[in-house]
């Protein structure tokens, strides 16, 4: 194997090349692996093994460029105890039997990504007995048969294919992959799903996201009731009923976000009590119904982001909010609902808050009063112009602070004092004239700093802010005006004393 590789170096300096698939082998996380370079080339693998280590030793093989067909056959006869083979791109237009006929029991994870693979002939897969992950994303899929697969496959990965028809005739009978847990066929063209075909009973995880599907049949999901996560993102699903996810009480996380539903059932969730994470954005709701997440007492994030949401359900909201007493993540940002006071006073749990693109001209004093776990707070695209004194003042663990594109126009210290914690602060695309010189000086944690984007007295940004001499330097405009304001304030209140006292 070293001679090859000799021959090569001194092939190159003639002029010439000989190329041929090369391991760099490496210990990644104490597992012996191959990273292949050169995989689309004929001949023979090289590559110089570590001491002590040589071909029976692999665990992985993970090729860094695009490999083709003949590569597959040439490591899994060479690498016998081979667990993982990866190929993230390649070449590849078809694979047969005889590419898997020297497999082990040992390969346990198989990946072709982003190829050509048109089709998977039945019984390709025997002699890996142990085949348990299969990941064929991003390639020209547009069926595949129960005799494709391992029957003991746990994990099948179909993402960004070209699967275009109903479920039942992906699997042609439904059920026979009893093994089957992580499914994910997302990125396709499928529009219409038929009762109870999904292919096991023991799924946990499914997703069907970014696909064409219009409808889900009221019984689809009744024989999956070990579902834990389901996805039907950037689907064209119009409504939501009752019936659809009644069966699946072990769901945990729920993503429906980025369709067209204008209805949802009253009782869609309320055999649904364990959900942890909901994602309803980006959808024509605009009522949501008080009643709707009640049940959800153990919801710990709550994505609402551009659902349309009215004036009119703004009370809805509030009752909604204040049943779920574990939330940690809530987005309500893009949402035209008014006045938001008194909306998050029983949600004390809530580390992460979006409320920007509302057309908020205000935030009352008290509005985070409740929020002292806050870590990170997002009311971009407002247009707000003051920030109410101590309107912070329970936020000390806040870490990420957001306000870009309002109409702010001065920074007071005292707004901002006890943000210890403070690791970002971005103002981008304000108005903001006037910075007291003490702004600064408590947000000792402090790393990233935006004032870009049209902001008067200072407009920059800091990737990595440090409080010295030559950064107040070039704050002093801010720094001037704020002092020269307060001075007119004062002088105003001094003269208003002086009429006031001329006419006793």
């Amino acid at each position: 194997m070293k001679g090859l590789q000799y021959l090569s170096i001194i092939l190159s300096c003639c002029g010439l090349s000989l190329s041929a698939p090369t391991c760099d082998y490496k210990m990644i996380e104490d597992k012996y692996v191959c990273l292949m370079s050169d995989s689309a080339s004929e001949g023979k693998i090289i590559g110089s093994h570590n001491e002590t280590y040589g071909d029976a030793h692999v665990y992985r093989v993970t090729t860094t460029d695009e490999a083709n067909k003949s590569l597959i056959g040439k490591v899994i006869s060479l690498y016998r105890n081979l667990t993982i083979f990866q190929i993230p791109k390649g070449n590849i237009e078809a694979i047969i039997e005889d590419d898997f006929v020297n497999c082990t029991a040992n390969l346990v994870e198989l990946q072709i990504c982003n190829g050509d693979l048109n089709t998977i002939p039945a019984d390709v897969f025997k002699k890996c007995e142990n085949l348990k992950s299969i990941d064929l994303t991003g390639n020209k899929l547009t069926i595949i048969t129960k005799e494709s697969l391992p029957n003991i496959i746990n994990k099948l990965i179909l993402s960004k294919n070209q699967i275009k028809i109903d479920m039942s005739n992906i699997f042609e009978v439904g059920n026979n992959l009893d093994a089957l847990t992580y499914f994910d066929l997302s990125g396709n063209s499928i529009e219409t799903l038929i009762d109870s075909v999904l292919p096991s009973q023991r799924l946990i995880h499914l997703d069907l996201s970014n696909n064409k599907i219009n409808e889900l049949p009221g019984a689809y999901f009744d024989n999956n009731k070990n579902l834990e996560v389901l996805n039907l993102q950037d689907n064209h699903i119009a409504s939501i009923s009752h019936t659809i996810i009644k069966e699946l009480t072990k769901l945990k996380e729920l993503r429906i976000g980025s369709n067209n539903i204008s209805t949802i059932d009253a009782k869609a969730f309320q055999d649904n009590e364990i959900i942890e994470y909901l994602d309803m954005s980006s959808n024509p709701i605009e009522t949501l119904n008080a009643n709707l997440l009640k049940n959800l007492t153990t919801l710990k994030a709550l994505n609402l982001f551009d659902i349309k949401i009215t004036n009119t359900s703004l009370e809805d909201l509030k009752t909604t909010l204040e049943s779920l007493i574990n939330l940690e993540k809530l987005n309500i940002s893009k949402n035209i609902i008014g006045p938001i006071d008194g909306l998050f006073t029983k949600n004390e749990k809530l580390s992460v808050l979006g409320i920007s693109s509302m057309s908020l001209t205000e935030l009352e004093k008290d509005i985070f009063s409740a929020l002292t776990k806050l870590e990170s707070l997002n009311f971009d695209d407002n247009e707000i112009v003051d920030l109410p004194e101590n309107i912070f003042e329970k936020l000390t663990e806040m870490k990420n602070f957001s306000a870009k594109k309002n109409k702010i126009n001065k920074l007071k210290a005292s707004t901002f004092e006890k943000m210890t914690n403070l690791l970002e602060l971005d103002f981008t695309g304000n108005e903001i004239d006037a910075i007291e010189s003490t702004f600064f000086d408590t947000l000792n944690k402090l790393k990233v700093v935006r004032f870009s984007g049209g902001n008067k007295c200072f407009n920059s940004d800091f990737e990595d802010f440090v409080l010295d001499e030559a950064t107040r330097v070039k704050f002093y405009k801010c720094f001037e005006n704020y002092n020269s304001a307060r001075t007119v304030v004062i002088s105003n209140v001094l003269l208003a004393f002086v009429i006031i006292f001329k006419f006793i």
